[in-house]
């Protein structure tokens, strides 16, 4: 289910494949967010609404959704408007680069 995620923390986007329009400021904030940690590995996951077993798990109703995950515990999941802004301000407040600093501009 969630192997290799015992002390890390996880980007998980939910996804469908008929959403991808939707879902373009989700990617949009993801890859920005990533550009700005520079060389740094994210762990940023993308999961098919068909993977059973973790939709169950983390009980998830709506694609897309998305998780911020401390090991297999979730600390925070995005319910806001699908805006590019928006979703990385969320990730900015909940994410650090590897280096340890918080995101900020």
């Amino acid at each position: 289910m969630l192997t290799n995620m015992e002390n890390e923390t996880s980007i998980l986007l939910f996804s469908k494949e008929e959403n991808l329009y939707e879902e373009k400021p989700y990617y949009q904030a993801l890859l920005h967010l990533n550009k700005q940690c520079g060389n740094e590995e994210m762990n940023i996951k993308i999961v098919s609404a068909n993977n059973n077993d973790l939709v169950k798990y983390l009980g998830i109703k709506t694609f897309p959704s998305l998780y911020v995950m401390e090991g297999k515990n979730m600390q925070s999941v995005y319910e806001g408007e699908a805006d590019s802004f928006n979703i990385e301000t969320f990730l900015k407040k909940n994410i650090r680069c590897e280096k340890g600093k918080e995101m900020n501009d």
